[in-house]
């Protein structure tokens, strides 16, 4: 009896954003922008 031979599929986990400093650590090294009261906005790259 031959076996049968399964593709592996590579499946993308989701990331979970649980806190704050969450999105910050997976926006590292990402040109950012935030707007804020009082028509300011912060424009940079996160380090």
């Amino acid at each position: 009896m031959e076996k049968e031979e399964k593709d592996e599929v590579l499946v993308e986990q989701p990331v979970l954003v649980e806190e704050p400093l969450d999105l910050i650590r997976l926006s590292l090294d990402e040109k950012i922008y935030v707007k804020m009261k009082h028509n300011r906005e912060l424009r940079g790259t996160l380090h």
